[in-house]
């Protein structure tokens, strides 16, 4: 499993320790931002057992139509999440 921290911004709100990755075992991408402060359930928690994300691009395109904004993504972290995906 690949797993980074970046940021997530929705309006004004942002999330410095959001994190995206992909999960070889569940073959998916996924994003967890915004935890709730009591119980820590994520109020982004895309690419889970039950939602399978095939694409990094579909993953961030999936925020965006969500209100969503990812940032902090370099291209050693694009190139090693695609390479995750591809089981290089």
């Amino acid at each position: 499993m690949s797993r980074y921290t970046v940021t997530v911004r929705k309006g004004s709100r942002t999330d410095t320790d959001a994190t995206i990755g992909y999960d070889k075992p569940l073959n998916t991408y996924f994003l967890h931002a915004f935890p709730h402060p009591e119980t820590d359930v994520m109020e982004l928690e895309v690419g889970t057992v039950t939602q399978r994300i095939d694409s990094l691009e579909m993953l961030l395109e999936y925020a965006r139509w969500n209100g969503y904004e990812v940032s902090g993504l370099t291209s050693e972290i694009i190139l090693d999440l695609m390479r995750s995906h591809a089981n290089l």
